[in-house]
This record gives structure tokens, C-alpha cells and sequence, in this order.
């Protein structure tokens, strides 16, 4: 059996593992982003994440490497064309692999490649129309219509980067308002702070939270009404079947999802459909594999 390798690049970690074909995650790693201001050092993250599953998988056969990117693409040139939480604005990413490793690289989304999970493997095998959204320190968004990926000319969609707000915080990516700036990681940082928390990261208020500090889960239920009226524009925009919700953030699912449920039936004008937290660990790199 041939296997292959997928690599998921977040804005804070980057996740890889060997990936067979029923998209079984084997030697599952994550390895923190070195810095976020310099390409060489990103690449050089990817390099050895890459090269840690390559020596765990001895003596698997590795067909290719799967690399699921935060930001546009060009597949055909294999170039980043714009990444707003990271520095790999044309960088090409799929030569320097290629030549590093000598093996087949297939560059995706992120957001496509945990469509591509959900649709093979997840809730989009039941359903036919399905938007899938990542949680994270930026928003990916993919949509799945009878297990095939949405793209429009080739970048839809990208929520994230829709306007909730055209007054409001100056996005990443260099607008203002942006969905992403209220219910990413980003975001919900800004919501603890109104509570009094001075945080880094997200994973510090979930803890809290699981402490039962109700400033904390104050502050999820706030997020959760921001989300829910997000996941409304995005409802009434496609009238998917479900919303899938992937990503860090969702691990705190139980702190926001009445909030979110209540927003989104109170503000959507289609009606509401259900939303649901992914059943699938490391979605994005499973995807990013099962593209290879």
C-alpha cells in the first residue's frame, strides 16, 4: 500500500502525519511555527515536519506530499499568492518541496483540504450541501455540494474575509471589518480582554473556562453571539444543509454553542440549519493527504 503525507499549516502550528488511503492518520505530528515574520523559518518548519514523518514512516512507500496552505494559491504555478496571518506571500512552495524531497507535492487550501476530510469522511457523506469553517488564529471556509468543493473561479469562498463591520478593526489582510478579526482567535482574544483577561492564547481562556470562571465563559458566550451572527450571513448566502466547525476555537464548543445557535436562528432569514462540531481529529491533514 502506498501512503502519503499531509501537512497542515496553521497560523500557530503546523500539524503532518503519514495518511493512508481511508484517510487513517499514522504517526500524527505538531510542531510550533518558529516565526511568524520571516518566510525562510516558516518553510523551514514545513521542511521539518516533513522530514520527521518521512523517517517515521521507514518503510512505508510515500506516494507524495499533501500541503494544505492558509491563504490563496495558484495550483497550477504551485506559488502562495497571499497568506494575511503568515509571511509566504509568493513564495513557491511547491518547487522548493519538490526538489527538497523529490517527491510529487500537491498544494490546496487549508479550508478545502478539511472539506475535502468532511466530504470523504465526515458529515459531507450524508449530506450534500455543506459548509465547512475552521476556527483558528485566521477563518478558512470551504463548501462542499454533493461531495465535490465549491471554488467559484478558483479562491471561493473566502468568509472569512467577507465585512461584518466596514468601521471596524483593521484586518490582515488589510481591510477593516473583516468576519475573521471578530471570531477568530484573534477575536475572541479582544472579547476575554473586555473581561479582564490579558491573553496570548486562546487555550488559556478555554482553561479557565473548564475551571468554571464565569468571566471566562462570559466571554464565550459573547463569541458565540458574534459567530452565530456570522454563520447567519453565511446561511443566508448559501442554505447549506449543515455548517460543520473545525478548527481550535471549536474545542470550546460546549462554553459558545448556545449563543451561536440563538444568534443564528434569531438573525437568519432562510431558515436555520444545523450546526455541528467536527467528529474528525486533524481534519486538514487528512485532506491535505487524500489530495496527493
Amino acid at each position: 500500500m502506498s501512503y502519503a503525507i499531509g501537512v497542515d499549516i496553521g497560523g500557530t502550528y503546523i500539524k503532518a502525519g503519514i495518511v493512508d488511503k481511508k484517510g487513517k492518520i499514522i504517526e500524527p505530528i505538531k510542531i510550533p511555527i518558529t516565526s511568524k515574520k520571516d518566510a525562510e523559518y516558516v518553510i523551514g518548519d514545513v521542511m521539518t515536519a516533513v522530514e520527521k514523518v518521512i523517517k517515521a514512516a521507514s518503510p512505508r512507500k510515500i506516494s507524495g506530499i499533501g500541503i494544505g496552505v492558509p491563504g490563496r494559491i495558484d495550483k497550477k504555478n504551485g506559488t502562495i499568492i497571499d497568506t494575511p496571518n503568515l509571511p509566504l506571500h509568493g513564495i513557491p512552495i511547491k518547487e522548493i518541496l519538490q526538489r527538497k524531497f523529490k517527491k510529487k507535492v500537491v498544494i490546496e487550501n487549508d479550508a478545502n483540504c478539511f472539506g475535502i476530510a468532511e466530504a470523504k469522511l465526515g458529515f459531507g457523506r450524508k449530506n450534500d450541501y455543506v459548509l465547512c469553517i475552521t476556527l483558528g488564529t485566521g477563518i478558512g471556509s470551504a463548501f462542499i455540494i454533493k461531495g465535490k468543493l465549491y471554488k467559484g473561479k478558483g479562491d471561493a469562498p473566502e468568509l472569512g474575509h467577507t465585512t461584518i463591520n466596514f468601521k471596524g478593526h483593521e484586518c490582515h489582510c488589510g481591510n477593516y471589518g473583516c468576519v475573521e478579526e471578530y471570531i477568530s482567535s484573534r477575536g475572541l482574544v479582544k472579547i476575554a480582554r473586555d473581561y479582564g483577561f490579558k491573553l496570548s492564547d486562546t487555550l488559556d481562556l478555554f482553561i479557565e473556562a473548564e475551571r468554571g470562571n464565569l468571566r471566562a465563559i462570559k466571554a464565550f458566550e459573547e463569541y458565540g453571539t458574534m459567530l452565530g451572527m456570522a454563520l447567519s450571513n453565511f446561511v443566508n448566502t448559501f442554505d447549506p444543509e449543515m455548517i460543520v466547525l473545525g478548527g481550535q476555537i471549536s474545542g470550546a464548543w460546549r462554553f459558545f454553542n448556545k449563543t451561536m445557535v440563538r444568534e443564528l436562528n434569531k438573525k437568519s432569514f432562510v431558515p436555520a440549519c444545523k450546526v455541528a462540531k467536527t467528529e474528525l481529529k486533524d481534519a486538514g491533514v487528512i485532506g491535505a493527504g487524500l489530495g496527493v
